[in-house]
């Protein structure tokens, strides 16, 4: 019984060693950041026709997110104007029909 339980914790120690060993390599890669706009590892120059820069941009960021808000803006008006033009007819005779019922309850 002994023997067994020493070698369960022999295998569970040599697992966490391997998992261990595994994260290690994982924040390693993690922390390799030439892909992104952090400073490179290697500190190489990214070229101003590189695609990357359209990511790290955040001017061109924000004047595209504005147009695309106004865009979404203007689509949402047309929305509700369009829900209003539709709905216009069926207010219009249930404002008459309530009006009706008042007025054949005051008399």
């Amino acid at each position: 019984m002994r023997l067994f339980s020493l070698y369960l914790l022999m295998l569970c120690l040599s697992a966490g060693t391997v998992l261990s060993k595994n994260s290690f390599a994982q924040d390693q890669s993690m922390m390799n950041t030439t892909e992104t706009c952090a400073m490179p590892s290697e500190n190489k120059p990214i070229a101003d026709s590189d695609e990357r820069w359209k990511y790290c941009d955040i001017h061109a960021r924000q004047f595209a997110y504005r147009e695309k808000h106004q865009e979404l803006v203007s689509m949402l008006e047309a929305r509700a104007k369009n829900y209003k033009a539709s709905s216009k007819p069926a207010r219009d005779r249930y404002e008459e029909e309530l009006k009706r019922h008042y007025d054949s309850l005051g008399n």
